[in-house]
């Protein structure tokens, strides 16, 4: 995967790293026809936007860590 992802960079492609598949790995073999086969992680690759949205991040009050909320 990180040579997949260093030579989509060479290529001017953008990555992201996926580690989260694994809780629809079922979803994602069977969509792609891979039942006999383990899913370990993906990678989303696309070409970034020429007039990309500024997202806001999230207050830090608003973090949660170990299911409990940071207040600092």
């Amino acid at each position: 995967m990180e040579h997949m992802i260093l030579k989509a960079t060479e290529l001017g492609i953008d990555t992201t790293w996926l580690c989260d598949v694994l809780f629809i790995d079922d979803v994602i073999k069977n969509y792609l026809e891979l039942e006999d086969k383990e899913l370990i992680c993906g990678v989303a690759l696309g070409y970034r936007s020429e007039n990309p949205v500024k997202k806001g991040r999230y207050e830090r009050k608003y973090l949660v860590t170990d299911g409990r909320l940071k207040n600092n």
